[in-house]
Parts: C-alpha cells; sequence; structure tokens
C-alpha cells in the first residue's frame, strides 16, 4: 500500500512525467493494485476489501496542509485508510508515515507553514 504525491514519477515523458517510455500507474495496475487519485477515490475504496493500493494525490507534492482543497485527502484520512487495510493482516504491519512538507517548510525558514503540517500529524495521533 502506497499513498504519495509525485504523480510525475510514475508516468512516461509523453505523458509530461519522468519515467521514460514506463507508465508505472499501469504496471501497478496490473499487478493488482487499486489505483486512487482524490478524496473521493479514498472514500470510495474499502480498505478491507485491497492489499495493495496506490494513492497518488498530487502531480509533484502533496498541498501544505494549511492550503489543501478538498479533494486532495488529508494526512488522517490517508493513514486512517491505510491502518484499515493493513490491519487485515494476521501477520500484523509496519506503517511509515512521513509529510514532506515539514521539511520544505523547514528549507524555507516558514513556521506556520511548518507548524501546520506538524499539527496536522499531531490530530492524527490524538484519534488513534
Amino acid at each position: 500500500m502506497y499513498y504519495l504525491a509525485g504523480q510525475n514519477i510514475f508516468l512516461p515523458e509523453e505523458m509530461g512525467g519522468e519515467q521514460g517510455e514506463t507508465n508505472l500507474i499501469e504496471e501497478a495496475k496490473s499487478e493488482g493494485f487499486e489505483y486512487i487519485e482524490d478524496q473521493e477515490g479514498l472514500d470510495a475504496v474499502d480498505p478491507t476489501q485491497h492489499d495493495k493500493i496506490l494513492g497518488l494525490f498530487g502531480e509533484e507534492g502533496l498541498t501544505p496542509e494549511m492550503e489543501r482543497p478538498d479533494e486532495e485527502p488529508s494526512i488522517a484520512a490517508m493513514t486512517e485508510t491505510a491502518i484499515e487495510s493493513l490491519k487485515e493482516n494476521e501477520d500484523g504491519f509496519f506503517l511509515m508515515v512521513e509529510g514532506s512538507q515539514i521539511d520544505w517548510a523547514g528549507h524555507e525558514h516558514d513556521a506556520a507553514w511548518a507548524m501546520s503540517d506538524t499539527e496536522a500529524f499531531e490530530w492524527q495521533c490524538r484519534k488513534l
């Protein structure tokens, strides 16, 4: 299960991507991955029925939390769906949740941006 931004990394150059001639989204679909690209798709997927989910929610990076549009899932929504899917594995699971926006905000010396995205993680932890 993978949730990312960066559709451009998965697409061939002819589609504006960086993969030469390879379309990794189509390859993932052919390997049985359920592909989703927005909040509506995340809402529609039944995580208990899919152990292979590829969610690419942005062309390059996700939107900073304080500017995130409704059609882009929050870190909380992505994490909740991931846990619902992964907990079906009787052997247990490991889940790593990363938010690149915090790093980018640090490079830009933008405290409001960094704190907003940090708060998105904290909000998720309170729900668990």
